[in-house]
């Protein structure tokens, strides 16, 4: 994206930036889980909201690990009517064990490689025993 394009973007969508930003700085910090989203009718475009979100995350105050980001990021689009899904996978190496989070919609991973996700076996969740 060129620098002007950029530019466009992030005015035009300013308030959903600000919205993630705020989200981000909230997982930080909050130990309990985020109230339900409330019902905002319509959808807002998927792409365009995770664009908003990694331009938040890439300019906030500290760099957010996956757990945390993948928390803000999933409740950011409940919030806009997408129904988000927070994944957490394990994948054993030599020195143990390592954990990844991410987010999917509809089951597309958003805001990862899909490659590096792929790489942890994603834990059973709630959501899964629902849809069998």
């Amino acid at each position: 994206m060129r620098r002007a394009q950029k530019l466009r973007f992030v005015l035009r969508h300013a308030p959903w930036i600000a919205e993630a930003w705020g989200r981000l700085l909230l997982a930080r910090f909050r130990r309990r889980p985020f109230p339900p989203p409330a019902s905002r009718g319509q959808p807002r475009p998927l792409d365009v909201l995770v664009r908003c979100f990694q331009i938040a995350a890439a300019h906030h105050l500290y760099r957010p690990t996956c757990l945390p980001r993948s928390i803000a990021l999933q409740h950011f689009l409940k919030r806009h009517g997408h129904p988000a899904v927070l994944r957490i996978g394990v994948h054993k190496e030599e020195k143990g064990i390592r954990a990844h989070a991410w987010v999917e919609v509809d089951g597309r991973i958003v805001d990862d490689d899909p490659m590096n996700a792929k790489r942890y076996h994603p834990l059973r969740t709630r959501h899964d025993d629902r849809r069998n």
